[in-house]
């Protein structure tokens, strides 16, 4: 065990071609730097899984006891990953005659379906209508918190799956979630930086920074995009084999000015991937069907498929893993029917998973 001290501050560019050379015996300053580099990354540089808001001009009105499920979205836990931190924006509860407290919920499940936490975002009401200006809203931070009440601690690299809801008429407006790292400490897999001029760099100080940068690129990417219905009453529902946009159904097209998301993929290849040009993501979406199996589709500007989510049941998460391209490019997503039944979607989770 070996704690270590970890600034905040970017360091400056570690000029190897001066100092990393064939031949030449390690020296003791670049290792420290280069250890130093990469546990300021994987401490400091955490990953957001998760952010969304309401229109402030339509904030969701009081709704009743609930739970009503308001965002669904999903993600691989980052390599160095230790507990979830939340901070929601929260209106006032517009019912003060609605029983017990009001509160928003984050509720993070895993793989298995079983509930692993919730963090609670309190807020408050008032006798009067609320006029919905910001002088009125909270701001409430939170750890993912079992049961009991101790913070949840996540695996590393691991699916979870969140749903944020409104409870006894709660209102929430937006919210961010980010993943806490581990403490900075050898045992937790940062890298020893406390070389000394003639001292021993042994195969293991070169080999713990090579972990660290291949497990971030690996597991350490934040979302790419997420897209959910504001509250399950609203969720998207097609009934025809037409393929339609799912943020906004009468689009059945793709062209630069139909509604979707913009990615830039840029340097996000490696040379032994394809040659360099693709990018390993997987989409999650949230999603039933009533009779026949639905499909939910990626399409590229042109309107070329490039990633098919079948949705095959009740409600539930399905996901297809598959490469985009390393580039600036922008994206589509369409929800079909089969040929009978439904399709509805809620909410669908865009990784970069390599």
């Amino acid at each position: 065990m070996s704690t270590i001290s970890i600034p905040q501050f970017v360091p400056g560019q570690l000029q190897a071609l001066q100092t990393v050379r064939n031949g030449k015996s390690p020296d003791a300053g670049v290792q420290s730097r280069l250890a130093g580099m990469l546990n300021q990354a994987a401490s400091w540089r955490t990953k957001e899984v998760f952010r969304y808001g309401s229109k402030i001009s339509s904030i969701s009105t009081s709704a009743g006891v609930g739970p009503t499920t308001r965002w669904r979205f999903s993600w691989n836990a980052g390599p160095y990953v230790r507990y979830l931190l939340a901070r929601a924006v929260v209106a006032l509860r517009n019912d003060d005659t609605a029983p017990g407290s009001s509160y928003a919920n984050l509720q993070i499940k895993n793989g298995a379906g079983t509930t692993i936490g919730n963090a609670v975002f309190s807020y408050g009401d008032t006798t009067s209508s609320p006029t919905d200006m910001p002088n009125e809203w909270g701001v409430v931070s939170s750890l993912l918190r079992s049961a009991g009440g101790t913070p949840v601690t996540m695996t590393a690299s691991t699916a979870y799956y969140g749903e944020v809801t409104d409870n006894n008429d709660a209102r929430i407006i937006s919210i961010s979630i980010w993943e806490v790292s581990l403490a900075a400490d050898t045992d937790n897999g940062y890298a020893e930086q406390g070389f000394t001029s003639l001292g021993p760099v042994y195969d293991l100080d070169r080999q713990t920074p090579a972990t660290i940068a291949r497990s971030m690129w690996t597991d350490g990417a934040g979302h790419l995009t997420n897209v959910t219905a504001d509250i399950d009453s609203a969720a998207i529902v097609n009934s025809t084999t037409t393929a339609k946009n799912v943020l906004d159904t009468a689009i059945t097209t793709v062209s630069s000015s139909t509604p979707g998301f913009t990615l830039d993929l840029t340097y996000k290849s490696t040379i032994g991937r394809s040659a360099g040009v693709d990018v390993p993501v997987t989409l999650r979406v949230y999603a039933a069907r009533t009779v026949s199996n639905g499909t939910i589709k990626l399409k590229d500007s042109s309107g070329t498929t490039v990633l098919t989510v079948s949705v095959t049941g009740t409600a539930a998460w399905y996901e297809v893993s598959g490469n985009l391209p390393a580039t600036t490019s922008k994206y589509d997503l369409h929800l079909t029917a089969g040929a009978a039944g439904t399709i509805t979607f809620y909410a669908a989770s865009l990784l970069q998973l390599a």
